[in-house]
C-alpha cells in the first residue's frame, strides 16, 4: 500500500500533497459499525448477515433495488455512511472478501483483503488491491 501512496502522491495535484500520504483511513466494516451504529455479523455469507443488512438499509431508508445481496446492501450503507464523510483524501480500507473476492487477502484480518480506495471531495479516486 504505501509503494501506491508513493505513486498518487506524484500523479495528484493538490495543494499540499502531504495530505495524501497523511489521509484518514477508515477500516471499512470497523468504520460502518461505529458511524451507524451497527453489529454487522462476521460471517457475512450467511443469511443473517444479509438480513441484518436488509434490516439495516430499511431502518436508514437507503434503497437498494433487487437483487439485495450482502455486497449490494454493504455498498449501499458505505456510500451513505462513509463515503459521504470523505471530502478531504481518505482511503476506505480492508474490504471484505465478499466484496473485494479477487483481492489479496488480509494476513492479520480474516475475511477481509488488502483492497482499498481513496476517495477525494466524496469521489472515489483511486483503488487498489
Amino acid at each position: 500500500m504505501e509503494t501506491l501512496l508513493e505513486i498518487l502522491k506524484n500523479m495528484l495535484s493538490f495543494g499540499d500533497i502531504s495530505k495524501v500520504v497523511k489521509s484518514r483511513r477508515i477500516d471499512m466494516i470497523e468504520g460502518l459499525e461505529t458511524v451507524a451504529n451497527l453489529n454487522i455479523p462476521k460471517d457475512l455469507s450467511s443469511q443473517e448477515a444479509n438480513e441484518y443488512l436488509q434490516d439495516a438499509c430499511a431502518r436508514f431508508d437507503v434503497k437498494c433495488p433487487p437483487p439485495q445481496t450482502t455486497t449490494r446492501l454493504l455498498d449501499k450503507l458505505v456510500g451513505l455512511f462513509l463515503e459521504e464523510t470523505c471530502v478531504n483524501p481518505t482511503f476506505i480500507i480492508n474490504h471484505p472478501e465478499i466484496i473485494s473476492p479477487l483481492a489479496k487477502w488480509h494476513r492479520l484480518k480474516p475475511c477481509l483483503t488488502k483492497h482499498f480506495e481513496l476517495f477525494v471531495n466524496k469521489h472515489k479516486g483511486s483503488k487498489e488491491g
